[in-house]
């Protein structure tokens, strides 16, 4: 049987319309349950009652899953965690930022939202997390870059505590406890025990170690390796062939090798490209390593290095008439800079001192910082302690505060954020959290 072909087309206009009309009919419910959801939430959240909030949204997911209800979602389960603070509610809060983070990896809103939940939570391994998964998918916000500044200042005293330690070289302190000298690592915790009489600093990876058995020179394992005198009781690093020991008298200069001493100093420091400050009768003078001295020259004081070295950078800061000077090796006018006092040189900046006030300045002699602490210390990894009112606290290279001042005598700043510093009679490590 034939069908008339404009019928057929009627009846398929007819049916095409049906269903449009039903389906704008379900589209028309679906966007007002939508909407009604939202309104619930929205209401809800108004009221404080987040929970209730955060589930509506999370209904709403349903009809729209978008950044916005995931946003809001978390937000309210942030809400409610931070009223209870209970494990189930914050880990419900990192299972949303999880989910948003894998869904918007690049959304900066989310990262700086989760910065801000862990700052109330006083969270700082989730606030380092969330900044090392910003910066691993290269978001950076001036909020993220607030957040990392803040965090770069604040800092943990170590529970280890020490009597002395001798400044850090080739990644290790030696300190002093009531058991002996032994040595630690940059955070301050004990990585060779040996309850030395006396230490010395590591140079070479070589250190001068005594006990009641005798002394000797040791690596950075322990092991014995160079014997040296007995009755040791103090000793500088080893260098270029030679160590300064200290036993009934002054110091002597030893060779390890020859077996053979010379000199008697009051003080000795270390030999570097073939010179060392050594102090006899009060003053000081730089000699070769035959004890000759280099120069008719002699000052009240020459500055040391961290090792003992008076040789640094192509400088020797000594004093000489009351003032510290610059020289080059020779011992000739090196820097048209002069000071009352002078702090080594760790890195690029040190500082001195001029009528009673420190301040800082660079190896031109250029004064970056003018004079106005009790006391300061070189820069060393962007941060100087100084003192004002007795106390000492930390300053950036811009001069700003970053820590209070709250500590009777503090150290120099190793790469890894370590510090000691001492708030009564013993030393602990501050350990800046936001240093890797």
């Amino acid at each position: 049987m034939k069908i008339n072909r404009k019928l057929l087309a009627c009846l398929m206009v007819l049916l095409l319309a049906a269903g449009w009309v039903s389906f704008g009919m379900q589209t028309g419910e679906t966007y007002a349950a939508y909407h009604a959801l939202q309104a619930e939430a929205g209401a809800a959240e108004m009221e404080g009652l987040y929970e209730k909030a955060a589930q509506k949204y999370e209904e709403c997911l349903q009809y729209q899953d978008n950044l916005e209800n995931r946003m809001k979602m978390t937000e309210n389960y942030a809400a409610l965690a931070l009223e209870s603070g209970t494990y189930t509610r914050i880990q419900k809060v990192e299972e949303c930022l999880e989910a948003l983070r894998k869904k918007y990896p690049k959304e900066p809103r989310i990262y700086e939202f989760a910065c801000s939940f862990y700052q109330q939570q006083e969270d700082r391994d989730g606030i380092l997390e969330t900044l090392s998964q910003a910066e691993s998918v290269g978001v950076s916000t001036p909020v993220l870059t607030a957040c990392q500044e803040q965090l770069h200042y604040q800092y943990d005293l170590g529970f280890s505590s020490y009597l002395a330690f001798l400044p850090l070289t080739e990644e290790l302190y030696a300190v002093q406890s009531n058991e002996g000298w032994n040595y630690a690592n940059r955070s301050g915790e004990l990585y060779l025990t040996g309850d030395y009489d006396c230490a010395s600093i590591f140079y070479g990876d070589l250190a001068s170690v005594t006990d009641d058995t005798g002394s000797w020179m040791i690596d950075s394992e322990g092991e014995k390796q160079l014997t040296l005198p007995e009755g040791v009781t103090q000793a500088g690093a080893y260098s270029e062939g030679l160590v300064a020991l200290k036993r009934t008298g002054g110091f002597e200069y030893y060779n390890p090798q020859t077996k053979e001493f010379f000199g008697n100093y009051e003080e000795a420091g270390r030999f570097s490209d073939g010179i060392a400050a050594v102090k006899e009768d009060g003053l000081w003078k730089i000699i070769d390593t035959t004890g000759t001295p280099i120069s008719d020259r002699i000052f009240e004081d020459v500055v040391l290095s961290f090792t003992g070295s008076c040789y640094s950078d192509g400088y020797i800061i000594a004093k000489s008439d009351g003032v510290y000077r610059f020289y080059d090796r020779e011992l000739n006018p090196a820097l048209d800079f002069t000071c009352g006092d002078i702090d080594f040189c760790v890195e690029s900046v040190f500082a001195f001192e001029r009528d009673g006030l420190w301040g800082f300045a660079d190896l031109s002699g250029n004064v970056l910082i003018e004079p106005a602490y009790e006391e300061a210390k070189s820069f060393s990894c962007g941060l100087a302690g100084v003192k004002k009112d007795g106390l000492w606290g930390f300053i950036n290279e811009s001069g700003e505060l970053v820590v209070p001042y709250t500590f009777l005598e503090v150290d120099y700043v190793n790469d890894r954020g370590g510090c000691f510093v001492r708030e009564s009679d013993v030393w602990k490590m501050l350990n800046f959290v936001g240093w890797t």
